[in-house]
């Protein structure tokens, strides 16, 4: 169920000039904290897992890498898609999180011996690839 638009008024927001927006967390009248309930910004989580877990399956089932549903799903559900997701600045704290796991199961996949075995290659390659694109953009 969608949060109502009442629910939805009772967090104070802040916008910036970027049009991003904040919660913002105000202390109680015995100048303690509180935790405040962000119905908008758990709709957005909600929405983003099942998305990509939806996409990553359906493309695991005719066997490509899931990660490229991942990818699509937040393509699909973001700014340049569907403009599903609202709280934009901690929706990419959290997908800077998931892009660092990717990258850490990745390097858990990879053989000291298989990447000596194209050191070579991937030095070059890489160099190269810096060389020529620094050349392309006039540095």
């Amino acid at each position: 169920e969608l949060p109502s638009q009442a629910s939805l008024e009772k967090v104070e927001e802040l916008i910036d000039q970027q049009n991003n927006e904040y919660v913002l967390a105000s202390p109680n009248t015995d100048g303690q904290m509180e935790l405040q309930l962000d119905d908008v910004l758990l709709r957005d989580l909600t929405l983003m897992f099942v998305g990509a877990s939806l996409f990553g399956m359906a493309l695991e089932s005719v066997n490509a890498s899931p990660v490229g549903g991942y990818i699509l799903s937040g393509s699909l559900l973001g700014p340049g898609g569907f403009g599903m997701l609202h709280r934009l600045v901690q929706i990419e704290t959290v997908s800077q999180l998931g892009v660092y796991m990717l990258l850490f199961v990745l390097g858990l996949e990879f053989k000291l011996d298989k990447l000596n075995g194209v050191k070579r290659v991937a030095l070059l390659g890489g160099l190269l690839e810096v060389l020529l694109v620094a050349a392309a953009i006039g540095t």
